[in-house]
């Protein structure tokens, strides 16, 4: 009952909270495209999105041929965890050839197959996946150009605020070529591929690495990296933190800290992620394959993608509200304190909320439209530690006056 209508009785009116909530969104969900031709196929259809949470068991059910149980396992190994974090998988048809598996991957928007089938992973799975990956698919350019899969769901990604981890040619000259087929903020390019136990025989075998990548990166969202100084938290970077479950690399990787011409340097300044060994096997770079500087890092692009989204999310219910100028006030002061617990935490430098006047115009409020704006700089990683080396002659003048005073004591 309005306050504007007729009344005589007595009456109970709700009154709305005046701030908006502002839940941050789980970043630590995963996609997985793969193959799984002895899985279940009433648990495991083929070109749909179903969650893996919690259950272990789970993983058998998928069969040992194909891609999808061992790239689970290699998740969870490399996370250190107990139980299965969020999974969403998404199981196709086994081609030939790598190339027809692709092309399977690739799929059709029509249809929802392939690829498209993570469309749905949010009213199928209950969640929705914030990293990618499509192990042992990623790494082939056909007929020299780029990888079809990657190419197709860049867009998609970017629209989605969500990342991609893409395997790359382990040699180096192809690794590079490969690189030049990108530049999208939305992705993390790696190279080369690693050697870790084959989990039915015990061997080591080469593996991709976008799944050990990823339990690291779950690991560190989740517990941080004491040893590495890192606390937990999807802002910070995955690099220099070691890789659990791998016993080594397809091939050895040159690296030294405090050497540029490394084979490790030249990947990085080409934006691909790598893998060294320095006290462990290190994950080398955090960097995205953006040509803009600006959004080099991987960890600066998750937590801009994550503002973004909870900005999206937070004020989605109050969509249609009646426009008022307390209600505008009290939503920008919602977004502010969010932003104060962002810098609180360490994910950001410092941010606020605010409203610009000019851009909110008579005709654009009479249609309903609002605008609020925020602004952010996101926390980078300490990429380089330069420290300056000098000598000071002055510094024999204090080595005289201390002999004198000694002398003069000794007396």
């Amino acid at each position: 009952m309005t306050a504007l209508g007729y009344k005589h009785g007595s009456f109970v009116e709700s009154v709305p909270e005046g701030s908006v909530s502002f839940t941050t969104i789980e970043q630590a969900a995963f996609g997985v495209l793969g193959t799984a031709p002895a899985a279940d196929a009433g648990a495991f259809p083929l070109n749909q999105p179903i969650g893996l949470i919690g259950d272990p068991a789970q993983i058998e059910a998928l069969g040992a041929t194909g891609t999808l149980r061992d790239q689970v396992n290699n998740i969870v190994a490399a996370g250190g965890g107990t139980y299965l974090p969020r999974i969403a998988i998404v199981r196709v048809t086994e081609g030939a050839d790598a190339e027809a598996t692709i092309a399977n991957m690739v799929g059709s928007a029509g249809s929802a197959t392939g690829w498209h089938a993570f469309k749905h992973a949010k009213s199928e799975c209950g969640f929705k996946p914030k990293i990618y990956m499509a192990p042992g698919f990623t790494q082939q350019r056909i007929s020299s150009a780029a990888n079809p899969l990657v190419a197709a769901m860049v867009p998609w990604l970017e629209r989605q605020r969500s990342r991609m981890l893409v395997g790359l040619p382990t040699d180096k000259t192809a690794a590079l070529a490969a690189r030049e087929d990108f530049s999208s903020m939305a992705l993390d390019l790696i190279a080369p591929r690693v050697l870790a136990p084959d989990p039915d025989t015990g061997l080591n075998v080469i593996q991709p690495a976008e799944a050990f990548v990823a339990g690291l990166g779950l690991k560190i969202m989740r517990d941080g990296d004491i040893a590495a100084k890192k606390p937990a938290g999807f802002w910070v970077s995955w690099s220099n933190s070691v890789i659990g479950g791998i016993v080594g690399t397809e091939r050895p990787i040159t690296f030294d800290y405090s050497d540029p011409d490394t084979e490790a340097t030249l990947l990085n300044e080409n934006r691909i992620n790598t893998i060294v060994r320095e006290g462990g096997w290190r994950y080398w770079g955090g960097l995205t394959a953006s040509n803009d500087d600006d959004w080099m890092f991987s960890n600066v692009v998750r937590t801009r993608y994550a503002l973004e989204e909870m900005v999206a999310a937070g004020f989605a219910p109050v969509v249609d509200a009646p426009m008022q100028a307390h209600a505008v006030v009290e939503a920008i002061s919602s977004l502010d304190d969010k932003l104060l617990e962002f810098k609180n935490a360490g994910a950001i430098i410092d941010g606020r909320a605010f409203f610009l006047p000019e851009l909110n115009v008579n005709g654009q409020l009479r249609r309903g439209v609002v605008r609020f704006e925020m602004e952010a700089e996101e926390t980078p990683p300490m990429h380089a530690i330069i420290t300056g080396s000098r000598r000071n002659k002055k510094f024999f003048d204090v080595f005289v006056e201390d002999v004198v005073r000694d002398l003069a004591a000794a007396a």
